[in-house]
C-alpha cells in the first residue's frame, strides 16, 4: 500500500495537460483584455480627431444652415468608426465686457445654438453661462463659437472577473468641448429654414 502511494506521488504523467488547461483561460483573458483596452484608446482618439475635424470645418465658413449642420453630424458619425450614435452641438456667442458705469457684469452672450443627436439640446443663455468658465478669455465684442461632440463607447468584450472586478469600460462616453474662432470671417452666422440670418450685433465702436 505504501509502495502504491509512493508510486502515485512520483507519477508525473498528465501534469503538462493540467497546467495547460489551467493557463489557457488566463491567456485568453489577457489577450481579450489587451484587445479591449487598445480598442477603447482607439475610440477615444477617433472621437477627439472627429471633433477637431468638424470644428475646423465650421471655422472655415462664414455662415451655415440646417443642411450643413446635418451633414456635419453625418460626417461625425462616419469618423467615429462605428461608435454609439454621436451628438453634435454648435453654439455661436460673443463677449460683452459690460459697462463699468452701470456695474454690468462681463458675459458671453448667446447668438444662436443648434444640435443634432439625442445627447444635447440647444444652449440657452443660462446654460451657456453655466459653462462660461471653460471658455477662453476674450476681448470686448470678440466673436467665437463652441463645438461640442458626444460619442458613447461599449467594449466588444466583458473582461471583468465575475461581479468582483468590473471592466470599467461599460457605458463610456467621450465628450469634447472645443471653443474655436472663424479662420477667415469675423464670425459664424446661421441661416434657418426660412432664410432668417442669425449673427452677432455689429460693433459700432
Amino acid at each position: 500500500m505504501i509502495k502504491l502511494l509512493n508510486d502515485l506521488r512520483r507519477d508525473e504523467d498528465g501534469i503538462a495537460s493540467v497546467e495547460l488547461v489551467l493557463s489557457i483561460p488566463i491567456l485568453v483573458w489577457a489577450l481579450l483584455s489587451t484587445h479591449v483596452y487598445f480598442d477603447a484608446f482607439k475610440a477615444e482618439s477617433l472621437s477627439t480627431r472627429a471633433n477637431l475635424t468638424v470644428s475646423d470645418m465650421f471655422s472655415r465658413e462664414a455662415e451655415v444652415n440646417d443642411d450643413y449642420i446635418t451633414g456635419a453630424h453625418s460626417l461625425l458619425e462616419q469618423l467615429s468608426d462605428g461608435g454609439g450614435a454621436p451628438s453634435l452641438r454648435i453654439t455661436s456667442y460673443y463677449f460683452d465686457a459690460g459697462n463699468p458705469d452701470t456695474s454690468s457684469d462681463d458675459e458671453y452672450v448667446l447668438v444662436w445654438s443648434q444640435e443634432r443627436g439625442d445627447e444635447y439640446v440647444p444652449h440657452t443663455q443660462a446654460s451657456l453661462d453655466a459653462v462660461s468658465h471653460r471658455i477662453p478669455i476674450m476681448s470686448n465684442n470678440d466673436k467665437s463659437f463652441l463645438v461640442e461632440t458626444h460619442i458613447s463607447y461599449t467594449a466588444p468584450f466583458s473582461i471583468g472577473i465575475g461581479p468582483f472586478i468590473p471592466t470599467k469600460l461599460e457605458g463610456i462616453e467621450f465628450s469634447h468641448f472645443t471653443p474655436i474662432r472663424s479662420r477667415f470671417e469675423g464670425e459664424l452666422c446661421y441661416v434657418n429654414s426660412v432664410g432668417l440670418r442669425s449673427c452677432a450685433p455689429v460693433d459700432d465702436d
